[in-house]
């Protein structure tokens, strides 16, 4: 008989207080897109890109989570099937987990998201890193002297470098996505009229690509040239 344990392992309804025993199933983000094993990469790329995501969970017919699609693989050859550019297998996780051990695992394996499926591996969507430290950040708190707020300034900004010549302006987008889940602070990208070999390929409008960048992330403040 099921008890209250795979109850909370399917993401069923429950009611606790914050302090209690939080739990990352009300983290989920249920938007995620979903693709299947014969789908067309160039079409999940497409829906992809028109939902704001950098990535599309592949379900079998009953729900279950059987690969990720994601970064360079997002931009194989245009007919070319999900299951033979998948990343297969990908680590999940229960919805009845703690925020704070699903950050710790986060850092220590450099992830900027993980997928949450119940105990039968049926999709339930993902879990970004930069969700769980808003959800786990501390209040803000002013000054004893004072009604300001207390906003530490990093003596040290890490930021992202890409190509432009090496890379068309979708992955580029799709790249910036997890550098700002990461804490990226800015971005640069590279400004030429033409590639520096020709088997680089790419040259994109570079004020159109900053453009999609800065609607499609959250943390980068700046992107330069």
């Amino acid at each position: 008989m099921a008890g209250k344990a795979d109850w909370f392992a399917n993401g069923l309804p429950w009611e606790v207080k914050r302090t209690a025993s939080p739990q990352i199933g009300s983290l989920i983000r249920r938007d995620v897109p979903v693709c299947h094993l014969g789908d067309r990469v160039d079409e999940v790329l497409q829906r992809v890109q028109t939902t704001g995501w950098d990535q599309c969970i592949v379900v079998n017919g009953a729900g279950v989570v059987l690969g990720l699609l994601r970064g360079e693989a997002l931009h194989a050859a245009l007919d070319t099937p999900v299951e033979l550019t998948m990343e297969g297998g990908p680590t999940t996780i229960r919805p009845d987990r703690s925020p704070r051990d699903i950050r710790a695992y986060m850092l220590q394996h450099g992830v900027a998201s993980v997928v949450v499926t119940t105990p039968t591996g049926q999709r339930m969507g993902i879990v970004e890193r930069q969700d769980i430290e808003r959800y786990l950040a501390p209040a803000v708190q002013p000054h004893q002297g004072g009604g300001r707020a207390h906003c530490g300034t990093p003596s040290v900004e890490i930021g992202y470098k890409r190509s432009c010549e090496e890379h068309s302006p979708s992955a580029l987008v799709c790249y910036a996505k997890p550098a700002s889940s990461a804490c990226f602070t800015f971005a640069r990208l590279s400004d030429h009229y033409h590639p520096w070999i020709a088997e680089q390929g790419q040259s994109p409008f570079v004020w159109s690509v900053i453009g999609s960048i800065a609607q499609a992330t959250e943390r980068l403040r700046r992107l330069l040239l």
